[in-house]
């Protein structure tokens, strides 16, 4: 990493990261921060379109692998819809209203 970038980096917050990388793969990320050591994503893009949760998997590991371990310790919630496709509501509401942090 040239350290122009590595300074960028580390001005950011953990959440900015993480949506500034996803979004070069995936049309809509949502980043919210549960708790200290809980990230949620919810990435709405076109290219899940007929794949399996497996295969959507498959494809945002492949751009969460390209940040640091940390933060990828840190995602604990993928939420992965084609637009328009119906997600699980208890998924939507939990990620959009949390449940209290019991840390």
């Amino acid at each position: 990493m040239g350290l122009a970038k590595k300074k960028k980096v580390e001005k950011m917050s953990k959440e900015e990261l993480v949506r500034e990388e996803l979004e070069k793969d995936f049309a809509e990320v949502e980043v919210r921060r549960y708790n200290q050591v809980s990230i949620r994503l919810r990435i709405t893009d076109e290219k899940f379109r007929g794949l399996t949760f497996d295969e959507r998997e498959r494809e945002v590991h492949r751009s969460i692998s390209r940040l640091p371990s940390d933060i990828q310790a840190d995602i604990t919630m993928l939420i992965l819809a084609a637009p328009g496709e119906k997600v699980n509501p208890l998924l939507n509401y939990e990620f959009d209203n949390p449940s209290p942090d019991r840390l």
